[in-house]
């Protein structure tokens, strides 16, 4: 068997049953319009008839008759060609024609009798959706959970809720943001408190039903996290504070290779001169000292081959005040301005200068003044105070606070201690306060929580103006769901199994085609960079993202795209780090390395969540950031392309239907032909270990289907990392104190394969992150609070590997575990990780039929539109009508998907309700790029799981597991201990 498909789910599912979208649908609106687009194309059907055949043997019968019938004809056969009633129809010549011309004229008056009696109607069916739109803004709940999502609209719904009825344009806005957030809290499963909660299932072969679903309200556990921003904001401030530099850690920079009395670029190859202190600062650095600890450990090594001499002092650098740096005051104290030169040279030379008594203190004011310069010539920088990978980063800011030690009294040090302690708390309180059960007690904390961050940092505390898919505040909520079992049994275990095999066997076969791509073109860029066959792995990547070896059109990553400009720090200081590292972005953004390294944070494509993709929706287009087009995304001539021609002559001549079929057995036999590619070129990789985490549908009736077989398997995204081992997604079972069974499995298949895999430490822009998962951690920048937890940078080199290229630490080879996103074209790190296995969509241009596999959908049906598929002027029945005729033409089901180039995530379009086409009208008609849209599968009538207040979709995200090589396709269940 060569697949594991672990037994562990993760649930996730929406916090409002899906009827709360039912409320905003117009049913008799859409069925008038539909009434009317029937008789308008009944009319010109007729229409058709009357000027392809009526009217031409009319007129030839007409040539040699009564010149006025002639012309009376002519007007008529206009009348038809605009649209209009013809005149005097009983008139016509011929008894056929004038009964076909008083058709005609009946067809044309039915079609605007149906409009005006479905315009009317309308606004009337409009107004009683507005008065339930109103009733559910005044819903506790719901008002509960926009001010999670957006509070600032939560004090416009508040005021919407109590203001006067009735059509104005304020009104309409409202209520447009307002189904703009029903959708996602009713249609979207993703991560956001008891709207969004997570829950947790099995795969269960020993039930003999369909399913076990238990719910229990008392399980419900809802918890408020501070922000990695907020925590940021504490980090930054202490980096800022003069008093406050002798706390921090040094660390050795990850761009240089240390040989005692020397610095070795791995970037450049340039060599620097150290002299015998800072060489030692530099090692000493490396075991965790503070500057601090190293004055004292320096110190303490001086005066075993000196005199003894006065007690050291402390030394104080001071650093001008930007508003992102602002040292903590009580609100009533002034803020502090910089220290002074006087008194700076006052505090860190002795009286009468150094003297041979005073060889000790001169020790200390060296040790501070060599570890900036260290910093500054980037052969230091300062670690962070805490690691990205924690759920609580601002209790782990707070614990780093409360350890310090205390310095000495009256110079300055206790007191910022105790300043930074104060703040810490005081915001970590507001941070629980804004859990508090009244909702007003929470908003007025949150209130105050942003307050003392603008007053901190001199930043907006909300940002993400205008999008719907942002981290907007301070703080967030998750919450461990109501299901206390969720078990699917035999028959649904065994479907899902059997379904997946021939699904994963294309993913992962498109994987190992890219892999193989990738291995080629980085190969070609080791070739150029050096020609002798090895070099550090930061010159291997400033060569790749220079264009050495690569087609510089490919998109390598090396310019920061996400933030603001690489090399400037977000205080504003050109060209530092927060951590005090020259030229780094403080989330590892793609651009510039800390110390001089170009290049990408490999795990944060631009755009995309690094971690775990929040949210992502399960009806949505698939493979956003993948390969997505058949024939193009591999690049002509690569052996992914060739991949895809053989897909593509599977849809070859089908593009018109919307439904492809295709058996498991033949898409199985393509991809194990589509492997043997590899032969072609032998590059390592082929036989390597993958997994993905694939996103799962269940499309049934009600239990009752379920229970008889009648449902579908719908796949949506799969993922390359292990997203059932990331926060918030796996925070409550290991709050449970549960072991990470998928970070087991994986070990133990590494280990049975022969490989050293390793995770590459990442930096946190979101709220999501990885777990550790891996037991070797590599750090292509400084995101450790010391050195020695993982492998730097500077330690890994990349070898000639048979065709292709391998990376090696000192212990040997070394895989990485595969990104979340890749970057376009050619990643320079893809070659170096376990394949990616991911969702892998198949389209073709304007339409793709839905296709399904062994009779699981592989994939949605789709189309795409350059743009706005109506007159921008449109509004009101108007906009409805349109839509509804463009869907007709089209062939799209009641409810789907689309996507914008401006917005990360899908949204729902209800072809029924005229506030979900107004809001994809306004989107569509300002973006950039074209629209995708997908149908919603499981359609409305597919969503079938049960909660007190109705029927919510849900997703389940699964783990599966290769361990390599050629083995025949099959899967296993696993289950329990990883032995």
């Amino acid at each position: 068997m060569s697949w594991l498909l672990h037994d562990h789910l993760v649930v996730r599912t929406t916090g409002f049953p899906y009827e709360a979208l039912e409320e905003v649908r117009l049913p008799d609106t859409a069925a008038g319009v539909d009434a009317v687009l029937a008789a308008e194309h009944a009319a010109e059907k007729h229409r058709e008839h009357l000027l392809r055949e009526a009217f031409p043997e009319a007129v030839r019968a007409a040539r040699e008759g009564d010149p006025a019938a002639g012309r009376l004809l002519s007007k008529q056969r206009a009348a038809v060609g605009r649209r209009v009633p013809a005149p005097r129809p009983e008139s016509a010549p011929g008894a056929e024609l004038a009964a076909a011309l008083l058709e005609w004229n009946r067809l044309l008056a039915e079609a605007a009798e149906l409009a005006a009696r479905a315009s009317a109607a309308h606004e009337g069916e409009l107004e009683r959706c507005s008065a339930r739109l109103k009733a559910r803004a005044a819903d506790p709940l719901l008002r509960d959970a926009v001010l999670l999502l957006s509070p600032a609209f939560h004090e416009g719904l508040r005021k919407y809720a109590v203001s006067p009825s009735g059509p104005n344009r304020e009104n309409r806005q409202i209520e447009r943001r307002l189904v703009t957030y029903l959708q996602r809290l009713a249609a979207k499963n993703e991560t956001n408190s008891h709207f969004g909660p997570v829950n947790y299932g099995t795969l269960n072969p020993d039930l003999p039903a369909a399913a076990r679903v238990e719910r229990d309200p008392s399980a419900v556990t809802r918890t408020v996290f501070a922000s990695a921003r907020l925590a940021e904001a504490i980090s930054d401030g202490v980096r800022a504070d003069p008093r406050m530099r002798g706390h921090l850690r040094p660390r050795p920079s990850l761009a240089h290779r240390f040989t005692g009395d020397g610095a070795v670029n791995e970037i450049t190859g340039a060599s620097t001169a150290l002299d015998p202190l800072d060489a030692r600062l530099i090692a000493l650095s490396e075991t965790g000292l503070t500057v601090r600890e190293l004055a004292r450990e320096l110190s303490r090594e001086t005066t075993e081959t000196r005199p003894p001499a006065p007690e050291a002092q402390d030394t104080q650098l001071a650093e001008p005040e930007t508003e992102r740096t602002r040292v903590p005051q009580a609100e009533s104290e002034p803020t502090r301005g910089p220290q002074g030169d006087a008194e700076r040279t006052r505090a860190t030379e002795p009286e009468g200068g150094r003297t041979p008594g005073g060889w000790a203190r001169g020790v200390v004011e060296d040790v501070v003044g060599r570890v900036e310069g260290l910093v500054r010539r980037r052969l230091l920088t300062y670690a962070p105070l805490v690691a990205p990978d924690t759920a609580r980063p601002l209790d782990a800011v707070i614990a780093w606070l409360d350890a310090l030690p205390a310095q000495d009294p009256g110079r300055g040090g206790d007191e910022a201690v105790r300043e930074w302690q104060a703040t810490a708390a005081e915001l970590a309180s507001l941070v629980e306060a804004c859990g508090a059960d009244s909702r007003a007690d929470g908003v007025a904390a949150a209130r105050k929580l942003e307050e003392r961050y603008e007053a901190l940092t001199g930043e907006a505390a909300r940002r993400g103006a205008g999008r719907m898919y942002v981290d907007r505040t301070l703080v967030f909520e998750e919450c461990r769901g109501d299901l206390n079992r969720f078990e699917l049994g035999e028959p649904v275990t065994r479907r899902v199994g059997d379904g997946l095999v021939p699904v994963l066997e294309l993913w992962r076969t498109a994987a190992l085609l890219r892999r193989h791509d990738q291995q080629a073109r980085a190969r070609r860029v080791l070739d150029a960079v050096a020609p002798e066959g090895e070099v550090s792995l930061l010159a291997y990547l400033r060569a790749a993202t220079t264009g050495h070896g690569a087609d510089r059109h490919d998109g390598a990553p090396g310019a920061d795209r996400r933030n603001s400009a690489p090399g400037a720090d977000r205080n504003g200081a050109p060209g530092a780090d927060r951590h005090g590292a020259p030229g780094a972005d403080p989330h590892g953004a793609p651009g510039a390395d800390p110390h001089g390294a170009p290049g990408a944070d490999p795990h944060g494509a631009p755009g995309a969540d690094p971690h775990g993709a929040p949210g992502a929706d399960p009806h949505g287009p698939p493979g956003a950031g993948g390969d997505a087009s058949v024939g193009g995304a591999g690049g002509a001539g690569t052996v992914l392309a060739r991949f895809e021609g053989l897909v593509r002559g599977l849809l070859e001549g089908r593009e018109g239907e919307s439904h492809v079929e295709l058996r498991a057995e033949e898409v199985m036999a393509l991809a194990a032909r589509a492997r043997e590619m590899l032969a072609d070129v032998p590059v390592p990789g082929a036989d390597h270990p993958a997994f993905t985490s694939v996103d799962l549908l269940i499309a049934a009736r009600d239990e009752r289907a379920l229970a008889e077989g009648d449902f579908q398997i719908v796949v949506g995204e799969g993922h390359a990392p292990a997203l059932l081992s990331v926060f918030p997604t796996d925070h409550f079972r290991r709050e449970e104190g549960g072991p990470d069974r998928i970070a087991a499995l994986m070990e133990k298949v590494f280990a049975d394969a022969g490989v050293r895999v390793a995770q590459v430490l990442i930096g946190r822009g979101t709220k999501i992150f990885p777990y550790r998962v891996a037991d070797t951690l590599v750090e292509l920048r400084p995101h450790l609070p010391a050195a020695g937890g993982a492998v730097p940078a500077s330690a890994l080199r990349v070898r000639r590997d048979g065709a292709g290229v391998a990376l090696w630490d000192e212990d040997g080879p070394l895989l990485l575990h595969p990104q979340l996103k890749r970057a376009p074209g050619f990643d320079p790190l893809a070659a170096f990780t376990l394949p990616a296995v991911e969702d892998h969509p198949f389209t073709l241009p304007g339409h793709t039929p839905r296709l399904t596999v062994g009779g699981v959908v592989y994939q949605r049906e789709r189309w795409q539109e350059p743009g706005l598929p109506w007159e921008a002027d449109l509004s009101g029945w108007s906009l409805v009508r349109a839509a509804r005729a463009w869907r007709a033409r089209a062939g799209m089901p009641e409810q789907v998907y689309y996507r914008t180039p401006e917005e990360p995530k899908p949204l729902l379009l209800d072809f029924a309700s005229r506030h979900l086409i107004e809001v994809f009208h306004r989107h569509v008609a300002r973006t950039a790029g074209p629209v995708t849209i997908t149908e919603m599968l499981p359609s409305p009538e597919g969503v079938w799981l049960p909660a007190p207040d109705g029927r919510h979709t849900f997703e389940l995200r699964a783990f599966a597991i290769h361990p390599g090589g050629a083995t025949a396709p099959g899967w296993r269940l696993h289950r329990g201990s990883p032995s």
